[in-house]
């Protein structure tokens, strides 16, 4: 399957935002 730019970059920040919420809470990291 083949992604635009502007997909990819999408998908990109939907994951990292997952990421951020699942992580900061228990680990107090910040995602940069």
């Amino acid at each position: 399957m083949a992604y635009t730019e502007e997909q990819i970059e999408t998908i990109k920040t939907k994951i990292l935002s997952a990421l951020e919420e699942v992580i900061d809470p228990e680990l107090g990291i910040d995602i940069v």
